[in-house]
């Protein structure tokens, strides 16, 4: 199964490349996951904007010809996808910048408090941008919305150890130290500031992913949100 991931930045794409790779391996499904946003070289930048700017530099009848099968006119081979993984970060939601941004752009972001609802206006959020109504019921389908609440960093939380907490209600510094303790706890590296850039490297990131991603089982039970992404792929299989 070939999949296109448009996503926020290079962290994203390796939570979602190792984490829902093996939850997909679970199931007996095979995903390549194929980086349309950012790109490997990150021409396109990284940053919540650069999904927006992508879906509408890319709008529907594009996205069916380039990634889908779209008839005569079909796009490259090489980037033929069986689906098109659409992801955003809930945090966005609180930050003023980002509301003024995406109101400018003729979205207005309503309010969401709980987990469930912080999900649900980020999906709003991308099948706005998205323009699913413009696709056929089938196209739709294989878009699939993944909302991440509150951050890809709540997935290596959820992931690290059993816990008794929503992971998806850590929010701002409480989820950071949360964070910075599943890295220090995996790495056994007391060395390391508390918290800073290294922390989010791609290396460092892909080595944590793949010394966990065998405990995919207890993400899903513990990030609802991550669960769902598992679902909506694995029901395109």
């Amino acid at each position: 199964m070939r999949i296109g991931v448009i996503c926020e930045g290079e962290t994203d794409f390796i939570g979602i490349e190792e984490f829902l790779g093996a939850a997909l391996e679970r199931k007996k499904i095979t995903a390549t996951f194929i980086p349309l946003q950012p790109t490997p070289d990150k021409t396109g930048g990284e940053g919540w904007t650069n999904v927006v700017t992508w879906l509408e530099n890319n709008p529907p009848a594009a996205r069916v010809i380039n990634y889908f099968a779209g008839g005569m006119f079909e796009g490259n081979s090489d980037q033929r996808v069986d689906a098109l993984i659409l992801q955003l970060d809930s945090d966005i939601l609180d930050e003023p910048s980002a509301r003024a941004c995406l109101n400018n752009r003729g979205f207005i972001v309503q309010p969401a408090t709980t987990p469930s609802e912080r999900g649900a206006e980020i999906e709003r959020l991308l099948t706005h941008f998205s323009a699913l109504g413009a696709l056929t019921a089938a196209d739709q389908r294989r878009h699939v919305m993944a909302p991440i609440v509150e951050a890809s960093e709540t997935w290596c939380v959820a992931i690290y150890q059993h816990r008794t907490d929503d992971c998806e209600a850590l929010t701002g510094q409480a989820l950071r130290d949360e964070f910075r303790a599943a890295l220090v706890g995996s790495k056994e590296d007391h060395a390391r500031p508390p918290s800073g850039p290294s922390d989010k490297t791609a290396e460092r990131r892909r080595e944590f992913c793949q010394r966990h991603k065998g405990a995919t089982q207890r993400l899903e039970q513990q990030a609802a949100h991550f669960h769902q992404l598992v679902e909506r792929v694995a029901a395109l299989s």
